[in-house]
């Protein structure tokens, strides 16, 4: 009994060291409701996630097509799998990963409202929440697997190409169960950089920096260790993208990043 005493204290002082210790947001490893880009893409092209353990007790995600088709998520963001033998895998090159070494990004970037003249305003029909797009930037409803997160939903990308970039845009009444976030993400880190100025008020910008070092995605949080954006009665999860997870040419810098960013910054709540 004795043994089995000391034992036990040993067992808890490793777990609270480890609470200590564990890694900053920067690590590789996901955060809890850091969302996957690639399930956000199985589930906007109109797939299913179906999270499966392996034999390690590993989680990977399959995205599951309307035809009864399927491939790896992942596999299926980067193009190399298609719903129902659309298209053959291609091969990909192995690639040693370099220190990420993401351009800078302004923080806080000022909003001059010349600038949005000529642009259109979305107003959302039951939440009465409005955001500014340009003229040849359009709106799209997502009808996703889950129930819950129909009505919750909104891509946000240019008319004249799909697999570009784009915005999705989730939102809740505070107190609704709909999720604003999917969980998991793949190869790249995570790095806080600054604060971007959402309806009035500072939301963090947190950079998914790829093994390149080219930034493909920038999720947009509340603060750190907390996603939602919270704004009167209503809370909104905003995942800016390339339109590529790590995709090689694909980087959210420069011209394309303030143009994404005036598009989230001019949100405005009842």
């Amino acid at each position: 009994m004795k043994s089995r005493t000391i034992l036990a204290i040993i067992l808890l002082s490793g777990c609270l060291c480890l609470s200590a210790c564990g890694p900053a947001l920067s690590s590789a490893t996901p955060t809890a409701n850091m969302p996957n880009p690639a399930s956000v893409y199985c589930e906007q092209n109109g797939g299913k996630v179906d999270l499966r353990p392996d034999a390690t007790g590993a989680v990977a995600g399959a995205c599951v097509f309307p035809d009864g088709s399927e491939c790896d998520e992942w596999a299926y963001f980067r193009g190399e799998c298609a719903p129902g033998g659309q298209a053959d895998p291609v091969s990909t090159a192995t690639t040693t990963p370099v220190d990420p070494q993401p351009t800078a990004i302004p923080t806080a970037m000022p909003i001059d409202p010349a600038d949005y003249q000529g642009w259109w305003t979305y107003t959302h029909p039951a939440y009465g929440f409005t955001i500014m797009l340009p003229e040849d930037w359009q709106v799209e409803e997502v009808t996703a697997a889950d129930p819950l997160m129909n009505g919750h939903t909104l891509t946000l990308h240019p008319d004249y190409a799909t697999g570009m970039e784009n915005i999705r845009m989730t939102f809740r009444r505070v107190g609704e169960e709909a999720l604003l976030w999917p969980t998991g993400v793949g190869q790249g880190e995570f790095i806080p950089q600054g604060t971007l100025d959402v309806a009035g008020q500072s939301a963090q910008r947190v950079l998914l920096v790829c093994p390149t070092g080219e930034v493909t995605a920038i999720w947009y949080h509340q603060a750190d260790g907390q996603p939602n954006i919270s704004r009167g009665d209503l809370e909104f999860g905003f995942i800016f993208s390339a339109g590529g997870h790590c995709e090689a040419g694909k980087t959210l810098v420069g011209k394309l990043q303030r143009l994404g960013e005036m598009i989230i910054a001019s949100l405005q709540v009842p």
